[in-house]
């Protein structure tokens, strides 16, 4: 109860450790929660009662791709994916990143 099933695709994980690094590095974590949503999302748009009709599945979001300048996630239904693009993503971590916290920065 509680669980859900979270896959995080060939085509997604540069994105997604990205946002670890910030969460480890940074301690921000807004990235990697919106990285586990988004994969979340993903994984959940599935059906899997079928192994085979699943793989096939998977293969036509280009989950399985890993060069992010020639595919684009897709969702399963070929919609394209929600949420933001990896580019809009640091620009979202950048913001972050130089929101004022009190203290002076160089």
């Amino acid at each position: 109860m509680g669980e859900a099933r979270i896959i995080i695709p060939t085509l997604f994980h540069e994105e997604y450790v990205d946002c670890q690094r910030q969460l480890s590095r940074q301690d921000t974590p807004d990235g990697f929660i919106r990285a586990l949503s988004l994969a979340q999302q993903w994984t959940v748009a599935f059906d899997y009662a079928d192994v085979n009709a699943l793989i096939e599945s998977v293969r036509r979001t280009n989950a399985l791709e890993r060069s992010r300048a020639q595919f684009r996630l897709t969702m399963p239904d070929g919609s394209p994916r929600a949420g933001t693009t990896r580019r809009e993503a640091i620009d979202l971590m950048d913001r972050r990143k130089a929101r004022p916290t009190g203290s002076a920065q160089a």
